[in-house]
């Protein structure tokens, strides 16, 4: 019986793995244990199962499809990957566009993989095994948020290794970071109360029940503001559609609702007074700066957008153009000057910043459509699905999502397509049957290319990264090698050339010559350019130099290097002028050495924050007096 079930529920598996083990995947040996390695086990699944089917199809004489070209959703999805598509070819950075970046790889190609999940999805699922794969989700969940509870318990023996010092005290579980620890659970809650709900029996009830508990902690631990939000609005938006129900309990209640009330008011005061307690939480200016970042952020971003406002700049590209709209205030609330941004932090504006106004609009006519589904539709697990979307796209506003995430949101769309379009038609092989060896060989050919390029030679590149990593302290020689192999095994990724030239600067003009092709002429590559020529060309450098502070004439490390650039050439005049210019441009904790311990305890952290993150300031510090005392210019 049981060989007769996997026969028959065969084409399930693949999304049973995904939703599964997807979030509880890592591989320790990559240097993205986390991000990559789930990226490239949903990769692996949806090629092999792509390859099994299409041979499998071949081979069969007929067999029926769900007729998805009916649906308004599925329509809609097809609308925007044309646009993704066409903003992606024609992007100004096209190699980025296509394969994203090193630590999160969220280019076309991942994109390509998604779009495919949705329509397998969208033909493989009935309402039954929906249900089942949201259960075989909720107990990867489940294990996810236990293992957070044991690391918040300083029990963390798969991760001991792992530094995460960076998190403050918060869990991670098995997703890498805490901000997509805490989307997961707030989207793993959404779907234990509907199995809790929709459960008969009182001990699969108090499974589910004691399960959400578990779940919320989980949540807790993470500390993610993003996640709480959306998960009191989806909870607002369940009353507003189920608002006769609870009336209705209140009336049947009479007299005891008010002390159910006061009872269930108890814990949600004293709740809300630990949470202002501490500071992550609490309206203080260290716990609103994050907010206060994503504001600087989300301007620059609008200011870009204006640039290109209706092909946008492709996937994953903002980190190219992240220096140009850095400005003071930003570094002054992250505590940091070499900060780098790949993310907007807001999924409304990331859409339209990457693929332009046209995109921006198809989104919001998609969260339109998942609302008026939402408040209509009478069928339960279609609320979840909606309302699972719409909270992740809350939650995207102040944040964005891992892959784990986005395999688990394209299920949903994937899922309210199969259950809105019952209707199949069927496909007989009498067209190709023919040709059906020719095919095949094709077919073999489109998998071995697919396998090597968008599987092997990522997992190599992997692997040898962290070898080389590894080895920095240990042995230059390999750490070098080992790096360079990574190069060529995935010479697109300009983090690779960027950190080649931090660990073998013989490498620089070698390195400048494959970002320009990366990247084209961004503030960092001519900044990088006049690093190159300031020994040999001064004066061409200085172009350089002007051409990227023409970006950005705020952005300090530009103004710095600049500016020690005239320095070792004794054109002390002028880098005196750029030094003061970048004194300018840091965050002004600098000023208060002297003031340091009568300011704030907090004040006092972000000054030796600062410093540790520009261990070098006091030289640039020290070549000012130096200057003006050469020049004169100090009594």
């Amino acid at each position: 019986m049981l060989k007769k079930l996997v026969k028959k529920e065969a084409y399930l598996i693949p999304i049973y793995i995904c939703l599964f083990f997807i979030p509880l995947f890592y591989f320790t040996l990559f240097a993205n244990s986390f991000t990559q390695s789930k990226e490239l086990l949903f990769r692996f699944v949806i090629l092999f199962s792509l390859f099994a089917i299409t041979l499998y199809t071949l081979y069969k004489k007929s067999f029926k499809v769900r007729s998805l070209f009916r649906n308004k959703i599925f329509l809609l999805l097809v609308a925007a990957a044309f646009i993704v598509f066409v903003a992606n070819v024609f992007s100004p950075t096209p190699v980025i566009a296509l394969f994203g970046t090193y630590t999160r790889g969220f280019g076309m190609i991942t994109q390509l993989f998604l779009f495919i999940f949705v329509i397998y999805c969208a033909m493989a699922i009935e309402k039954k095994s929906a249900k089942k794969s949201l259960q075989i989700l909720f107990v990867s969940g489940l294990i996810v948020a236990l293992y957070a509870i044991l690391q918040k318990a300083g029990l963390d023996p798969l991760f001991k290794n792992f530094d995460a010092s960076i998190f403050v005290g918060r869990s991670f579980g098995s997703l890498g970071n805490p901000g997509y620890l805490g989307q997961f659970m707030m989207l793993i809650l959404l779907v234990g109360g509907y199995l809790f709900a929709s459960s008969k029996k009182r001990a699969v009830k108090t499974f589910y029940g004691l399960s959400i508990a578990v779940v919320l902690a989980a949540l807790w631990f993470s500390q993610t503001r993003a996640a709480m939000l959306a998960l009191t609005l989806c909870l607002l938006l369940l009353c507003v559609k189920h608002r006769k129900y609870i009336f209705n309990l209140i009336k049947k209640a009479r007299r005891s609702w008010k002390v159910v009330f006061v009872v269930a008011l108890v814990p949600v005061i004293i709740g809300i007074g630990i949470i202002l307690q501490q500071d992550r939480f609490s309206l203080s200016e260290v716990g609103i700066r994050s907010m206060g970042s994503r504001l600087e952020t989300w301007k620059g971003a609008i200011s870009l957008i204006q640039n290109r406002p209706v092909l946008g700049y492709g996937a994953e590209t903002f980190y190219v153009y992240a220096p140009e709209i850095i400005t003071k205030k930003f570094l002054t609330l992250e505590e940091n000057i070499s900060l780098s941004i790949d993310r907007i932090h807001n999924e409304f504006l990331e859409t339209v910043f990457s693929y332009g106004i046209f995109a921006g609009l198809i989104y919001l006519i998609f969260l339109f459509m998942l609302l008026k589904l939402f408040f209509k539709t009478k069928e339960p697990i279609l609320v979840l699905f909606s309302i699972l979307i719409v909270g992740n796209m809350i939650q995207n506003q102040f944040a964005f999502s891992d892959i784990s995430i986005s395999v688990f949101i394209s299920f949903c769309i994937g899922g309210i397509i199969a259950l809105q379009e019952k209707q199949k038609v069927k496909i007989t092989s009498k067209g190709y049957s023919k040709y059906r060896h020719i095919l095949v060989v094709v077919i073999l050919i489109v998998f071995a290319f697919s396998f090597i390029h968008m599987l092997y030679k990522p997992f190599m590149s992997q692997l040898l990264y962290a070898k080389s990593k590894k080895n920095y302290n240990v042995s230059y020689e390999v750490a070098i090698n080992a790096h360079k192999e990574a190069i060529s095994y995935t010479p697109y990724y300009s983090k690779l050339w960027y950190d080649l030239i931090f660990v073998d600067p013989s490498s620089l003009e070698r390195a400048l010559y494959y970002l320009e092709k990366i990247e084209g002429e961004t503030g960092n590559l001519l900044a990088w350019r006049g690093n190159f020529y300031s020994d040999s060309d001064p004066a061409g450098a200085s172009e350089y130099y002007l051409k990227a502070l023409e970006k950005n004439p705020y952005y300090p490390n530009w103004i710095r290097a600049y500016g020690d650039m005239l320095y070792k050439n004794g054109d002390y005049e002028n880098a005196l002028y750029l030094y003061k210019q970048y004194l300018e441009a840091v965050p002004d904790f600098w000023k208060w050495e002297e003031s340091v311990y009568e300011r704030s305890p907090e004040e006092q952290k972000s000054y030796r924050i600062f410093f540790k993150n520009v261990p070098d300031f006091w030289v640039t510090v020290e070549r000012v007096l130096q200057i003006e005392l050469l020049l004169g210019e100090k009594e």
